[in-house]
Formats: structure tokens, C-alpha cells, sequence
């Protein structure tokens, strides 16, 4: 089909944002809250109607922000909750609260979403978890329609471009997830075109516009700060020419110093902006350049200390700068890895020509966050939209370019590789986040990664579905995760020491992925569960890539008492460790670690 008899490009981009969408919207309903969602939403609710910037680890307030905004029209139930924390003006916080509500709370930020979510706003969970995920799917189709505009002139790119965006399993997943890492992505994508844009139009706008999006996306996540040097190297492929000493002059020099004084100039001003409601709604209101480099030096603490993480089979401390290559080949679909070797052997021969706009931020991205710690591909997500730009190219060339008596073959197998991207995404659906690509059996999964790879508790809610549909009653669990399994309907107790020794009549055992992956490095005291028969007895069956249930046969013997003397937890395994440390299970499983 010649490029002529489509219509226009906005119709290619409406079909496929289309395709996008229903992968996406099935998954918002249908996905239970991952490991750090009631953290990003909570935190990003707090943000905007207190100004309180106080998030964990490496995520400045604003990505939390966009994803919660839905939340200021909801009128939600809050309470008074002091953060705990070394910092003075961290250890309270001014509130405005109903009369009704009075009792106070203290803890840190996980304890306050705890609270928040699962206490205050139980029965408005499913309504927060859905708006706050849809606000995710509009800056997913932000990366859409940011490729639609680069592209409209150019066709068949675009239809590459926008078909690999439209099937990418970890885009879809994150698109669907009320998470701090599809906003980061779709500022970076933007502030590198509108840098590149201050760059040829000699315009006071346009550079303060570059910096402001520069600044949005280290309000996301604080490796935005990649695009200093990414800027810096997209002014010398653009003017390298008219840096040679002949050819040099004051007039461009000028040009470049106003250019960057405007981006540093609209920079600094956003930052400030985003931190200015800490300043003017917290107690001791610190000034926002102080609340910026504390969250900073919070962030590179984060990244240098070890974390438990799992990789290639073994669980451990340690990260590899090889991480994230091994993962994108593991996940990402054989096609779209095709279409980018292909890109990269036609680049060298120089029978594609790639803008150094394309090329340089996914390459220094990518040299940038080797090091990060081994906690997901997502990590590498700012790189994304310009991998599907250049594997459009290649699209495109596979159409296009003079192929001699091969040219049907050639085009032949250009749609053959963006119809086989698509069966591949689709036929895991709704298993966007557990997604490995064809070269990955789906028992070899756990094997391989682990974390937000595979198992970020998002089928719990599937597995309490299945519980009511098998008739369970009370499941002994092990469990490595973050929401209580009860949120769902699943009715659960912690592993006993008769459950070590074997498998107990009548019972029904889930574990997940995730518990046989870390827990055991993470929680040592969980280990001889993850040691133990269900490492060698076949599942009775799973649930998604990342439970697996026994039903054992027979009668269940009377449970026997478990509470001894008044104390709690007696008889009672670590075996759903974050729950029932930080207390939020019954209280009579806790257990002390």
C-alpha cells in the first residue's frame, strides 16, 4: 500500500493509540496494586494538598503528583500523621483536617500510604486505584502523540514507530500502573525535542521552554539531571562545524551563552517551583533549595547502598552493569530487538543517516544508568522512545529502499515483523509486566529476573479470584510483598512450623515468584519455607507468571492454638515478612524477624 493512499498520518496515530488503550485500560482493572503504588499515590496526594515532599528513595514529589491529581476531587478521609524522621523540620506537619477526625498516626511515608489507603480509604480503593492509573495511560499516549509529531511527514517511519510504541509490554505495563516512571519518560522525550528545537529557532521561548521540561523531569526522578550533559552534547554535533577556529565568532558564541542562560534560567525557576509548597505549607519550612538537595543526597545514599535484588538465577547484593542489557534482551520483543540490530548495521554502512537528536540521548541514557541498582528494566525507560524512532527508520527502509528483485520480500518481511511483535504482546496479555520475549519459556521466567521484571504483586488480585472460584477458605501463605492479600478478599494465615515439616492435609498452599527470589536474602528467617518442599513439589497450578498453589488432598486437621500466654505470633512463621513486620497483618502473626 503506497504511502499516498493513507489519509493522514493522525489517523495512523488514532489506531494504534487505539490498540494501546485496550491493552492498557484491561490491565488498570484487572491488575492489583504493585509493591510501590500505595507509596507513589499516597505521597503524590499529600504533595498536592499539603506540600509535603517527603517520598522514599530516589523520587522527587512531582511524578507522584500527576499520578494523584484525580484524587483533590474525591474528598478523601485523612488524618494527622507525623513522619518520623532525624531531619527537625521533617518530625511534624501542619494539617487541616475534619473535626471528626482526631486520632493521630506516626511512622514513615510506607506507614502513612498504609494508613491512607488501607485504612482511612478501604472502601474507595478500587475508584482511587483506576483514576489514578488512568492519569499513567494519558502520558503513555503523550509518547504516542510525541512520536505522531516528529514523525508525520515521514509515513512509513511513523507507522514503524508508532506500531513497535503501540506492543512494547513494558511501555503497556507502566501505562497501566499509578507509578513514578512513564511521567520521567515522557518529560525526557520531550525536553530533548524542545532543546533541539531551541537549537535552530532563535527564539527567547525556546530554550527557557527546554529547561523548564528539564527541570519537570528531574521533579520525576533525579536521573533526568542526564540531560545537562545530553544537552550539552546535542549544542556540539549541532554547531561542531562552526566550532573550528576559522570559522568561529563572537556572534555564535553569543548565541550559545544566551541559549544556555535562558535553559539554566527556566530551570532553576521550576525546580524552585516544585519545592516551593514544602516551604509554604511545612512547619519548619525549608527553603526549596534545601529541600531539594536532601531529597538528592537521600537519592545517592539510595543508589550507592546495597539492595537485595535478583539476576541470571541467583539472588544477591550486588549489581551488574550488565543488568539492563541482559534484560532488555530477555524482555524485549524479538522483533523490536531485530529492527534495532538491523538500525545499527545500516547506521555504520551509512545507508541510513540518523540525526544525532535520535541517537545520542538513548546511547548516553543508557552509558548513564548501567550502574543503577538491578531493580527493573523501567530503569531504562527515557531510552524507549528513541529506540522506537530508530527502529521506525529501519521499518522504513525495509519498505522503501531500492531491494532489486527482493523488494516484496523485503516488505514482506517488514509487516512480518511488526505482526509478529504484536501476537507476541498479545498472546501474554494481560501479562504485560511479566512479559519475556519468545526466547523464554514461561516456567523459566523465575529463573531469570525478578522484581519489577516479573513479580510486583500485580496478579494478587487475580489470585484471590481464583481462591473464591476453587473454594479455598483460609490459605497458608508465603508471600513477598507489599499489600495485604485480604485488601482482595483472600483470606490467609503465615506458615507454621508443622507446614516446615511438610505439606499438611486439606491445606492449600500460595507462594509467590518474588518469596522464592528474595525473601530469603531479605528476611533470613524466611528461608527454610523457600527451602523447603515447595521448591520440589509440582504446583497444583499458577496463577499469571508469578503464584503458585498446592492443594493438598485430604481433611484439614483442627488448627492448633496459636496464641500462647499472650504472646502474639507463637507458632507463626515469617512467611509474608513485610507484612508481618511492619504490622500491618493481624495482629497475631507478627512475628519478630
Amino acid at each position: 500500500m503506497p504511502p499516498s493512499t493513507i489519509k493522514t498520518p493522525f489517523f495512523i496515530f488514532a489506531f494504534f493509540s487505539l490498540l494501546f488503550s485496550v491493552q492498557v485500560v484491561t490491565r488498570i482493572q484487572g491488575d492489583s496494586l504493585t509493591a510501590d503504588e500505595p507509596t507513589d499515590i499516597t505521597n503524590g496526594y499529600y504533595y498536592l494538598t499539603r506540600g509535603d515532599t517527603r517520598t522514599p528513595h530516589n523520587h522527587p514529589p512531582l511524578a507522584g503528583a500527576l499520578t494523584s491529581w484525580p484524587l483533590l476531587f474525591m474528598n478523601l478521609k485523612t488524618q494527622p500523621f507525623i513522619i518520623s524522621s532525624s531531619d527537625s523540620h521533617l518530625n511534624s506537619e501542619r494539617t487541616n483536617l475534619e473535626p471528626r477526625l482526631v486520632v493521630s498516626a506516626r511512622g514513615d511515608v510506607i506507614d502513612r500510604a498504609n494508613q491512607f489507603l488501607f485504612g482511612w480509604n478501604l472502601d474507595r480503593l478500587q475508584e482511587i486505584s483506576i483514576w489514578t492509573r488512568l492519569t499513567s495511560l494519558i502520558l503513555g499516549l503523550g509518547v504516542g502523540f510525541l512520536l505522531f509529531w516528529v514523525l508525520r511527514k515521514e509515513t512509513w517511519c511513523l507507522v514503524g514507530a508508532l506500531a513497535l510504541w503501540a506492543f512494547d509490554p513494558l511501555l503497556g505495563a507502566l501505562s497501566g500502573l499509578a507509578k513514578t516512571d512513564i511521567a520521567p519518560a515522557f518529560f525526557f522525550f520531550l525536553a530533548t525535542l524542545a532543546f533541539q528545537r531551541s537549537i535552530t529557532k532563535t527564539t527567547r521561548e525556546a530554550p527557557l521552554t527546554a529547561g523548564f521540561l528539564a527541570a519537570l523531569t528531574v521533579g520525576c526522578k533525579f536521573y533526568g539531571l542526564a540531560l545537562v550533559p545530553l544537552f550539552a552534547l546535542l549544542e556540539w554535533f549541532n554547531e561542531r562545524e562552526r566550532f573550528k577556529p576559522r570559522v568561529f565568532s563572537e556572534k555564535i558564541a553569543g548565541a550559545v551563552f544566551r541559549r544556555w542562560m535562558l535553559a539554566t534560567l527556566g530551570f532553576g525557576l521550576t525546580l524552585i517551583f516544585l519545592y516551593l509548597p514544602a516551604t509554604l505549607c511545612l512547619p519548619n519550612h525549608p527553603l526549596p533549595w534545601n529541600a531539594l538537595m536532601e531529597k538528592f543526597a537521600e537519592d545517592w545514599t539510595f543508589a550507592a547502598n546495597p539492595h537485595a535484588v535478583f539476576f541470571w538465577g541467583q539472588s544477591g547484593i550486588q549489581s551488574h552493569w550488565y543488568y539492563l542489557p541482559c534484560a532488555f534482551l530477555l524482555k524485549e520483543p524479538i522483533p523490536f530487538l531485530v529492527l534495532l540490530a538491523l538500525a545499527l548495521l545500516l547506521a555504520l554502512g551509512k545507508r541510513v543517516v540518523l540525526p544525532a537528536w535520535q541517537w545520542i540521548p538513548p546511547v548516553l541514557f543508557s552509558a548513564v544508568m548501567l550502574k543503577t541498582p538491578n531493580l527493573g528494566l523501567r530503569y531504562w525507560l527515557p531510552a524507549f522512545p528513541f529506540f522506537f524512532l530508530i527502529a521506525g527508520r529501519t521499518f522504513s527502509w525495509m519498505i522503501q529502499a531500492e531491494h532489486g528483485s527482493n523488494q516484496k520480500a523485503w516488505k514482506l518481511a517488514a509487516f512480518g515483523l511488526l505482526a509478529w511483535q504484536s501476537l507476541s504482546v498479545g498472546l501474554q496479555a494481560p501479562r504485560a509486566l511479566s512479559y519475556f520475549n519468545d526466547w523464554v519459556p514461561a516456567d523459566k521466567k523465575i529463573f531469570l529476573l525478578g522484581d519489577s521484571n516479573l513479580d510486583w504483586g500485580q496478579d494478587l488480585k487475580r489470585l484471590a479470584a481464583e481462591g473464591e472460584k476453587r473454594k479455598w477458605g483460609r490459605v497458608h501463605l508465603a508471600y513477598y510483598g507489599a499489600v495485604d492479600p485480604k485488601v482482595y478478599g483472600l483470606d490467609w494465615e503465615p506458615w507454621t512450623q508443622e507446614d516446615l515439616k511438610g505439606p499438611q492435609s486439606g491445606v492449600v498452599y500460595a507462594v509467590n515468584a518474588s518469596f522464592l527470589q528474595i525473601a530469603p536474602l531479605a528476611y533470613p528467617p524466611a528461608k527454610p519455607i523457600a527451602l523447603s518442599w515447595i521448591g520440589s513439589l509440582p504446583p497444583t497450578g499458577r496463577v499469571g507468571d508469578t503464584w503458585y498453589y498446592f492443594e493438598i488432598p485430604g481433611n484439614q486437621v483442627d488448627a492448633p492454638i496459636r496464641l500462647s500466654q499472650g504472646k502474639l505470633g507463637e507458632g507463626y512463621l515469617l512467611s509474608a515478612p513485610f507484612l508481618q513486620t511492619r504490622g500491618y497483618s493481624d495482629p497475631a502473626f507478627a512475628v519478630r524477624p
